[in-house]
């Protein structure tokens, strides 16, 4: 039976330097020939999302920016975005703690001056040239109005003060307040990093259009994922599988926990729920 599976990327398909298992591939390219279909479901900005994931026919689909944006084979189907009276106020907020965000839009990675400078100097700790810096977090262009932006899904924020508790209650209901999916290396000058994504449109909220178009429920899902934004696909799918070096609540969360993604995790998770055959290695 015809299964849609719903794929993570960040921590699930690649480890956090970009690099995509061999064993991954190889589960990818066998369950696509079994006729499955492969949907990549994403935190990321469509323009964040490297070019293999986008165009590559292995993959029938797209769900990213957390469920906002939603594509298959290049057309949107749903793109819900942050209206100004929202944006406003929570650009006010970022800006009067001092942190560096990131606006992601469904034609670029936005952000001021000051945070994409601050950027540049904490993530990489300098040392990434701007080629690597792009290929790794997407390009990002400066703008001088962030409030005026009429197409952004998510905003992304790196050390904001305070914990993510008291985040929460000083920005608007109309949006969720996540931690961060993605595990900088030791030695980056990170603390407090989040996402700031709206309410109701959590990943489960775009595999659901996804579905509609493909005439499919979600009992006809699997879903991977690593992160804290993954909780609500996992929960939705028919299985959920959280990888071995996923967050502590998404592995109770899950009905299956396959192993690292260092530990041919995919290509175990594929063969345990029967999306291919093989032997578990």
């Amino acid at each position: 039976m015809r299964k849609i599976v719903f794929l993570d990327i960040d921590g699930t398909l690649t480890d956090f330097e970009g690099k995509l298992p061999d064993s991954a591939l190889e589960a990818l390219k066998m369950a696509h020939q079994n006729g499955h279909l492969l949907v990549i479901c994403s935190g990321r900005g469509l323009t964040q999302i490297r070019p293999f994931f986008r165009t590559s026919p292995l993959f029938s689909g797209i769900v990213c920016a957390a469920g906002a944006l939603v594509l298959e084979g290049g057309k949107i189907l749903c793109n819900e975005t942050i209206p100004e009276k929202e944006l406003s106020p929570l650009v006010n907020f970022l800006e009067s703690t001092g942190c560096y965000y990131f606006l992601q839009c469904t034609d670029g990675i936005f952000g001021t001056k000051t945070s994409v400078e601050m950027g540049t100097n904490l993530i990489g700790n300098g040392r990434l040239t701007p080629k690597d810096r792009e290929e790794r977090f997407g390009r990002t262009d400066i703008t001088e109005h962030p409030k005026d932006l009429t197409n952004c899904n998510k905003v992304v924020y790196y050390n904001l003060p305070g914990t993510l508790e008291e985040a929460r209650q000083r920005i608007s209901p109309y949006f969720a307040v996540t931690g961060s999916s993605f595990k900088f290396p030791k030695g980056e000058n990170i603390t407090h990093d989040g996402e700031i994504t709206i309410a109701s449109c959590p990943k489960s909220f775009g595999m659901e259009q996804y579905l509609k178009h493909v005439d499919a429920t979600f009992a006809d899902t699997i879903a991977f994922g690593d992160g804290p934004n993954d909780n609500e696909m996992i929960e939705s799918a028919g299985i959920g599988v959280a990888m071995g070096n996923a967050v502590e609540p998404l592995k109770k969360a899950a009905d299956l926990v396959t192993t690292d993604i260092h530990d041919n995790g995919i290509w175990n998770g594929f063969v345990k729920t029967g999306l291919i055959e093989g032997d578990l290695r």
